[in-house]
């Protein structure tokens, strides 16, 4: 579903902001209309709704529904504090977008010590389109929320996993990570993944085999039966997500060694490569990582285990799932083994 933007052209006096005449209000409005109008075909996926606060009575319009996902504010002239704490209260992300000399409610401690205070965004720009960044940011809050992750694990608490103890968080569950990023999270059964595995057809098998061995620099271990199972486990796992209408998975691969007929590497690379985010170890944490750079990036996001050597200058990104399609397009070179 596309976002859906309100966007606030807040210009309730002719006074502080240079705008001294109701005609010379007008003008700032058209002008921030046309820059606007510009920056709209950069976001196919967005709906702006446009609304204009030309007097303190236009205030009560923000206590409409109109069924938004952020808001834009647009600070074009003074006597708009109270309108901007009414668009705080709605609880949805805000951006403020402030002209220098147009007003200082920017630095208000209110704004700061607000209850919503952490979904506010503030550019303080002579450059309109710095609100772009931002306006990315709503789409992924927005996609966050539509969100179903597969969760394959046989850990019987709600707790969600962390990799290593050290990073522990006392108290942490899954509908806690629901609720703080809108994200519907499904735990599964591993015999549902099985099922799926069994019934991946030999034809389409050797297809996807076949085009992932002829694209590689070379392999180096794996037999093309090896080859061949990594790929049907890609195909089931795609199947299971394309029957549940989810767009994320992550499973406890290294408790399932002795349960799945091969690791999800190949597959989790492959997804990735699709655009659907993929994570090893039930790694929640690092899944969520990757969705929120994948929304804000429109390219494939990965997780990896860096390893730092500064004798030769260089990151090594081992155990990785990355994707081959870094810029969600061209493939780079890649080895299977």
């Amino acid at each position: 579903m596309a976002t859906k933007l309100r966007v606030i052209f807040g210009a309730p006096s002719v006074s502080w902001g240079g705008l001294f005449t109701p005609e010379a209000r007008e003008r700032e409005i058209a002008k921030f209309k046309r820059q606007l109008s510009a920056l709209k075909p950069a976001f196919p996926g967005v709906t702006f709704i446009e609304e204009e606060l030309r007097s303190r009575k236009d205030f009560a319009k923000l206590d409409e529904d109109r069924g938004e996902d952020g808001l834009l504010f647009l600070n074009l002239t003074g006597g708009t504090d109270e309108a901007i704490f009414k668009a705080l209260d709605q609880g949805l992300p805000v951006i403020l977008f402030v002209e220098p000399y147009s007003w200082h409610v920017w630095c208000r401690e209110a704004l700061r010590t607000h209850p919503n205070a952490s979904k506010l965004m503030l550019v303080s720009s002579s450059r309109f389109d710095d609100v772009a960044a931002k306006i990315k940011v709503v789409e992924a809050y927005k996609r966050l929320k539509e969100t179903k992750i597969l969760l394959f694990g046989n850990w019987e608490t709600d707790d969600v996993k962390l990799i290593y103890g050290a990073d522990s968080i006392p108290h942490y569950t899954i509908a806690d990570m629901e609720r703080a990023f809108g994200v519907e999270i499904k735990r599964m059964g591993l015999r549902v993944l099985l099922d799926a595995y069994a019934e991946t057809s030999e034809e389409e098998v050797a297809s996807v085999a076949a085009g992932l061995v002829a694209g590689a620099e070379w392999v180096v271990e794996p037999s093309l039966e090896e080859v061949h199972k990594a790929v049907r486990l890609y195909l089931a796992m795609k199947s299971v997500l394309a029957a549940e209408q989810a767009n994320a998975i992550t499973i406890d691969c290294l408790a399932f060694l002795r349960d799945l007929p091969t690791t999800p590497c190949v597959g989790f690379t492959l997804l990735n490569d699709g655009g659907t985010c993929a994570a090893c170890e039930a790694d929640l944490n690092s899944l969520l990582t990757m969705l929120v750079f994948r929304y804000l990036g429109d390219v494939p996001s990965f997780i990896s285990d860096p390893v730092i050597d500064t004798a030769r200058n260089s990151v090594i990104h081992a155990h990785c799932v990355s994707p081959t399609r870094l810029d969600g397009t061209h493939r780079e070179r890649y080895i299977i083994r």
